[in-house]
């Protein structure tokens, strides 16, 4: 499946620091490195180099949009999703937002009444933590049925340009928080990403089921690259090829048929 145009256009070469050039300058002879690389990691920069030329970006090539990564991938997925979903199935009045709380959702409309609740109690917050005040990157959302005027969250999309260790626990975290504090049903609970290290992938892919599925930008871009760089039997490419037989990672273009089917 071909790799989505929209994120295609905020793949490139960034500029390094002094310190980050040297790896860099001895594997692609230029001071600079595939924007979903880490800098620091050769199997990385490998994988991400590899990645985009099979996506005809020029080395050294800086990306056609311009941005911060983060808002321009949960931008895309907004838009592509809205659109993806009406044609696919216009008889539902499907709503992709980013921003804000779940609490206007049916599911957790009652984490606004406790949150209003706690504010006259300050005291009270303190000693809870902030599990009732929920943010997702992306949220769709259909009308719910039983409840007019109403919409139930029917997905949670936590969108991360890249993976690292930090990013992890955010992301069990959060989607942990929403199956906790729902009321009704369990909203899809999905991570789309364009990382470009298996094992990376898995850290978030692997685990308890906090998470439905995670949703590759660039399956087959990762797939090729992943077989042309590493021999049967290697970890990254083993670790791969596990992630992809139990479904635990799937092609980008799978979301808006799982949203549509269920």
């Amino acid at each position: 499946m071909p790799a989505p145009p929209w994120f295609v256009d905020q793949l490139g070469w960034k500029a390094l620091e002094a310190k980050s050039q040297p790896m860099s300058q001895d594997l692609f002879g230029i001071p600079r490195a595939p924007n979903l690389a880490d800098v620091a990691n050769k199997p990385s920069l490998r994988l991400g180099a590899a990645m985009l030329e099979s996506l005809s970006v020029r080395r050294g090539a800086s990306p056609v949009s311009s941005g911060k990564p983060g808002t321009l991938l949960e931008e895309g997925i907004r838009s592509d999703l809205a659109e993806t979903l009406a044609a696919l199935e216009p008889s539902i009045a499907w709503g992709v937002t980013r921003g804000g709380t779940v609490e206007r959702f049916a599911q957790y409309q009652h984490l606004a009444k406790l949150k209003d609740l706690l504010a006259a109690y300050p005291d009270i917050p303190m000693a809870m933590g902030k599990d009732y005040q929920i943010k997702t990157d992306v949220m769709v959302s259909v009308p719910d049925k039983t409840e007019p005027g109403q919409d139930i969250l029917h997905a949670a999309v936590s969108s991360k340009f890249t993976i690292r260790s930090d990013r992890v626990q955010n992301i069990r975290f959060e989607f942990a928080t929403l199956l906790r504090t729902r009321q009704g049903r369990a909203p899809h609970l999905v991570v789309v990403t364009g990382e470009p290290l298996p094992s990376r992938v898995a850290a978030i892919a692997q685990g308890t089921g906090e998470v439905d599925a995670v949703y590759h930008l660039l399956f087959d871009e990762v797939s090729d690259a992943v077989t042309a760089l590493f021999p049967a039997g290697a970890s990254q490419r083993r670790t791969w090829e596990e992630l992809v037989e139990r479904q635990r990672v799937r092609p980008y273009e799978e979301l808006v048929l799982a949203l549509v089917s269920s």
